[in-house]
């Protein structure tokens, strides 16, 4: 007789091999195989939600309807630089517009997309509604670019209060007279209409100071009064006929200097910070009594540059309510500045260092402001 031991070695026969369970187990796991394939096949995943596109914020909508106008204002500019109907001048002029507003568009991250299979055109119809209208230039003479570039200008200023982040504010606001500087290039070029926006009439807001420092306030009425002396001195030193422009900016930069210090109360008190003069870039002998014209130009242009960038910065610091009148203002001083120079590169008066300070204790200290 076998062994015990022998016996469990012994190989088994298709006749002591029990096949049936073995078949049905394999026939339900290689069902359940092919089922997972399928779905995996047909994209579909067990137990995943389909992801949604983001809900944008305040600041995404801001960005967004920016980066709209500059679409549009690129695309009116390409349609009528197809045409081929603009000289040389307005030619060069319009192509830089063109190239400006890709610039802008690349600066501010393009136009949205969610990445997902579903449409974004819910997304882009919420940014659209706040930029300007999307209707074609039609006369291709770039008038069309000129409007767009004022229609921008005017669906920027009323979302100002809009964005959440102060430096997109002065960003946007920055671009935003970049492109006022180019309109005014282009009407200059081909003959065309061209206004700087006055948004300066209407009502002040009470909460025009809000936010902003002792320190800021008594920097910009020095500063407003300081342009007035010293454009007064220009005007003295220049020929008779050449004096109706800087007189007419020191009238407007004193009566800007009286409304800051009206405003702040501080009018006619030991805290106004107007002077009767003011120091001078240059000195005057017997011998040279009168700086020189180029001297006398770079003064004004130098005081007027830094007046606009003092409003460009101070839409950062501003309440958001308020930040509209402060690019009023930088609007103007702009348009002051052109009458002596340009400012440089893609994003006029945005510097990187603020001139002024945020609204904090330090920025009211005594020793901030002396």
């Amino acid at each position: 007789m076998m062994s015990k031991k022998l016996a469990r070695r012994a190989p088994l026969t298709p006749q002591h091999t029990n096949t049936s369970g073995l078949a049905t187990r394999l026939r339900f796991w290689g069902a359940g195989v092919l089922t997972v394939a399928l779905l995996t096949g047909c994209g579909l995943r067990l137990e995943t939600t389909v992801p949604q596109p983001i809900v944008p914020d305040a600041n995404e909508l801001s960005r967004q309807a920016m980066v709209n106008d500059f679409v549009l204002i690129q695309q009116d500019a390409r349609s009528t630089l197809e045409a081929g109907t603009l000289d040389a001048a307005a030619t060069a002029t319009l192509t830089a517009v063109l190239d400006r507003n890709a610039q802008y568009e690349d600066l501010l991250g393009g136009v949205y997309s969610s990445g997902l299979p579903q449409d974004d055109s819910e997304f882009e119809t919420a940014a659209s509604s706040l930029s300007s209208s999307q209707s074609a230039a039609e006369n291709h003479d770039g008038q069309a670019v000129i409007d767009r570039i004022l229609a921008s200008t005017g669906r920027l200023r009323t979302t100002l209060p809009l964005a959440q982040d102060p430096e997109l504010a002065r960003l946007e606001s920055s671009m935003a007279i970049g492109n006022l500087l180019l309109a005014n290039d282009l009407a200059a070029a081909g003959g065309l209409e061209f206004a700087p926006p006055q948004f300066l009439e209407e009502p002040i807001p009470e909460s025009v100071l809000d936010l902003i420092s002792v320190h800021n306030t008594t920097a910009l009425i020095q500063n407003e009064d300081a342009a007035g002396y010293s454009l007064e001195v220009i005007a003295a030193m220049q020929e008779p006929d050449e004096r109706a422009t800087a007189l007419q900016q020191a009238k407007v930069h004193r009566e800007t200097a009286e409304f800051w210090a009206t405003t702040a109360g501080i009018s006619q008190t030991a805290q106004d910070p107007r002077t009767v003069a003011y120091a001078l870039p240059f000195e005057l002998t017997k011998d040279v009594p009168v700086a020189s014209a180029d001297e006398l130009r770079r003064l004004a242009h130098g005081l007027t540059t830094e007046l606009a960038t003092g409003y460009v910065d101070l839409i950062a610091l501003a309440a958001p309510e308020s930040r509209m009148f402060y690019f009023d203002n930088a609007i103007r001083a702009t348009f002051l500045d052109t009458a002596w120079g340009k400012p440089s590169g893609p994003l006029p008066y945005f510097s990187s260092s603020a001139q002024f300070l945020a609204a904090t204790p330090e920025a009211d200290s005594p020793d901030a402001v002396n």
